[in-house]
């Protein structure tokens, strides 16, 4: 392979694992986030493994904080990662040292002993010059930071780390919690669009699997629950969400020089949407997978048979997942509707993807970040075999 050849597959790996695409359920959950920030203090956004949630709360980040650039002491919107609980108690520190951490408030668990520095009289026996924080004293840290920074919006990932585990530990007192934060620092002056500061916990379906989430109608009321939907791994070939899944491919192809795309067939297209169980995420992932397969390998265009092998989810994988996802659908249905959904996963709306919302906004996608709207359902992309 030349080095030229080489240098294009740097180019293409950055472009794949940078490039947001619109597609339908992307757009349509988008809205209905930023629809809830308006209104909603706490907001549960939940989808399958690799659906491509982080996608998408990574991009309301980066648009949320771009009116703010101007001012470095403001931050509208930041994102924090919800540690795991050891034992029966969990461990609310790590919870604030890491949340101050997202809104840039240093030492938040070292401050500093003022009474100790200034003190001249030796009635003041502190050892340290520093005062180590409790969870109250940094949870009042991370008050005072949230509003002085101007945060509006703090976006949970692992929000599953919040449920009970093995000993029984309930979710309740962690999310009462974290509803008297949004209110204290929403009393405080925290605003979005004259709505009120808002929490998104996002997570795969472990957070409502089982009793996990239990509410109590404070909760109900107060809390948004949005799905982000997969598309159906099982659609028939020209159905809605088959299309849509060519779009999406197309879309990823279209980071590939004309000359390195691989040619691919219905079938194709059909192991593409079954293999990665519907969702954008696992499908980018085995798209890079097989690059670099593509690229060890020394081929100077991508190939079917470089997706095989050891590229993208083994089918004992997929069949895991699978039962996995589907029992998640299945607890959202009874989270949301209050009634048990169906086993199969039959529950969720097939296709529930309106004509109008496929309309995802047009435009190329900036190489290595840029974003990408799909075509119509008609439309196929360079390098692959229409129907």
């Amino acid at each position: 392979m030349s080095r030229g050849v080489g240098g294009a597959w740097e180019v293409v790996r950055e472009g794949i694992g940078n490039v947001v695409v619109e597609h339908a359920h992307y757009v349509e959950t988008k809205k209905k986030l930023l629809r809830a920030l308006k209104t909603k203090r706490l907001v549960l956004l939940v989808g399958a493994s690799g659906v491509g949630k982080t996608t998408l709360v990574r991009e309301v980040v980066r648009e949320l904080n771009e009116g703010a650039e101007d001012d470095p002491l403001t931050v509208r919107a930041v994102c924090m990662r919800a540690p795991s609980a050891h034992g029966t108690r969990y461990g609310w520190k790590d919870f604030y040292r890491r949340w101050g951490g997202a809104v840039g408030e240093p030492l938040i668990d070292r401050k500093v002993n003022r009474m100790r520095i200034t003190s001249r009289s030796s009635a003041d026996r502190s050892p340290s010059s520093y005062l180590q924080g409790n969870a109250d004293v940094m949870r009042n840290s991370v008050f005072r930071a949230t509003i002085e920074r101007g945060v509006e919006v703090v976006f949970v990932d692992e929000a599953a780390n919040l449920v009970p585990n093995e000993q029984g530990r309930t979710p309740c007192d962690q999310l009462d919690i974290l509803r008297d934060l949004s209110d204290e620092s929403s009393e405080a002056g925290g605003r979005l669009d004259k709505g009120s500061f808002s929490i998104v916990l996002f997570s795969t379906f472990r957070i409502v699997t089982g009793k996990a989430l239990e509410l109590s109608p404070e909760l109900i009321r107060r809390m948004k629950k949005i799905l982000f939907p997969r598309y159906d791994h099982e659609a028939a070939v020209g159905s809605e969400d088959f299309l849509a899944y060519r779009d999406i491919v197309n879309a990823f192809l279209g980071e590939i020089p004309e000359e390195l795309r691989p040619v691919l067939s219905e079938d194709n297209l059909r192991e593409f949407l079954r293999r990665s169980v519907g969702c954008v995420g696992l499908l980018r992932e085995w798209l890079l997978d097989a690059i670099c397969a593509c690229e060890e390998e020394g081929a100077e265009r991508l190939a079917w048979g470089h997706f095989g092998g050891e590229a993208g989810l083994t089918d004992g994988d997929v069949r895991n997942l699978i039962e996995w996802v589907e029992l998640g659908e299945s607890s959202w249905e009874e989270l949301v509707n209050g009634k048990k959904g169906d086993p199969s996963g039959n529950s969720r709306t097939r296709g529930a993807v309106s004509k109008d919302t496929r309309k995802a906004p047009s435009g190329g996608g900036k190489r290595g970040g840029g974003r990408k709207g799909l075509p119509g359902p008609g439309r196929l992309s360079t390098g692959l075999q229409g129907e």
